[in-house]
């Protein structure tokens, strides 16, 4: 019968572009399980846009890579694609290279600019749609990111991961997070006592989010406990959209709790919740989706948001493979502002800022953002972040008994 399934398999698929050298074929192929301590694959094929599945042998002397490291079965997951080279006449694979990561837990959040919002969760190995439309777009701070720039300020960008660079690049802020080949590692350490986040493991988006809203992010290893993601403007006044999932073991194949809580200040300047939703016992073997509403009035959302992924006390790390964010970009200057005397002045620059490169200087007295002077810090915030990204903004600066006029293009 194998035999038989192996002659099958090389008459299909020599027509759709396998090649053949002497005993051996290279077939292209997408892996659909593996199962390394019996040494045999299991693949699709497509003949005339009709998928085959076949199962294969591997030989123990099998050259196995994926992307492009070398490494053993254990290390090949279904979902990946790959080219096997398999021997004709003793029936058996002698190369495997896959690529990709394989199925992932997908996490997609969506809000729009009047409150309006959506949670799904799928199990997949297909790559998002290319649907955004617009013109290729390069940051010069975070040059290994693949962005599009759209119509009225929007954006689509998206971090692969395969670049170790992107991972200093696109973070204004991460903790006890590394990366390997393909992915994001997030490794929390155990909590000493209750709300202890010290040792939690969290990552910042770098860039400010204007409103409407669409995250996601591929999950390959799930650790266990809590995987949190937060919305929250940059100085909390206005609220914080707090998505948890919780599950005691480290599988999302068991069911998960699942809720999302709105946390703002009251008149007092305490924190107080609201909750948003609360779903528990959640199957992901189909595809998750939850509509809600914030608690707020139908009203246009105009505040700038961050990007805040984070896990805590999980009992093993946590793999993120790819993150795209599709929304209003809010440049960041990098300036830290503060107020005295009645003046807005920067009190600090962040390494590598576009504000230093720009030629800004701690101590500079801020007169005017493209020709409007600011009130105080906050209004000096807001006409740096409405800024137009890939547009030049002038900043009018006073530095003793000089003034100078700095330009920089807004990031």
């Amino acid at each position: 019968m194998r035999f038989f399934m192996f002659m099958a398999f090389a008459f299909l698929v020599m027509p759709i572009g396998t090649t053949a050298q002497g005993s051996t074929s290279e077939v292209d192929v997408v892996i659909k399980s593996v199962d390394a301590k019996g040494r045999s694959i299991t693949a699709e094929y497509t003949v005339k846009d009709e998928k085959k599945s076949i199962d294969l042998d591997v030989s123990r002397k099998a050259e196995i890579s994926v992307n492009g490291k070398d490494t053993k079965l254990d290390a090949v997951k279904s979902g990946q694609t790959a080219k096997i080279v398999y021997d004709k006449d003793l029936q058996i694979v002698t190369k495997l290279d896959a690529t990709g990561t394989g199925e992932v837990y997908r996490f997609t959040v969506q809000l729009s600019e009047f409150g309006d919002g959506k949670i799904q969760i799928e199990k997949t190995a297909e790559p998002p749609k290319e649907d955004f439309e617009g013109e290729l777009f390069t940051f010069s701070t975070m040059p290994h990111a693949k962005a599009i720039k759209g119509k009225n300020g929007m954006f689509r960008v998206v971090h692969d991961f395969s670049d170790s660079n992107d991972l200093k690049e696109s973070f204004f802020e991460r903790r006890n997070i590394s990366s390997d080949e393909n992915s994001l590692v997030f490794t929390p350490g155990p909590m000493e006592k209750d709300n202890d986040v010290k040792k939690a493991s969290k990552l910042v988006y770098g860039k400010k989010l204007g409103l409407p809203l669409i995250a996601s992010f591929d999950v390959v290893k799930y650790g266990g406990e809590h995987l949190t993601i937060d919305i929250y403007d940059p100085p909390r006044k206005f609220g914080t959209l707090h998505f948890q999932l919780w599950a005691k073991d480290a599988n999302l194949e068991n069911p998960i709790n699942l809720s999302a809580i709105w946390l703002e200040n009251d008149k007092e300047g305490k924190r107080h919740g609201t909750d948003v939703f609360k779903e528990e016992n959640i199957r992901l073997s189909e595809r998750f989706e939850k509509k809600f509403r914030l608690p707020l009035p139908n009203a246009k959302i105009s505040e700038l948001f961050f990007l805040q992924i984070s896990t805590i006390d999980g009992a093993k790390p946590t793999t993120i493979s790819r993150l795209e964010v599709q929304g209003r970009l809010a440049p960041m200057f990098g300036m830290q502002l503060a107020e005295k005397q009645g003046k807005v002045f920067v009190g600090g620059l962040l390494p590598n800022s576009l504000g230093g490169k720009a030629g800004v200087q701690p101590g500079d007295v801020v007169l005017a953002i493209n020709g409007k002077k600011p009130k105080d810090t906050l209004d000096a915030t807001n006409l740096l972040g409405k800024l137009p990204v890939g547009e030049e903004a002038v900043i009018k600066v006073q530095r003793g008994e000089n003034v100078k006029e700095l330009h920089v293009t807004a990031e």
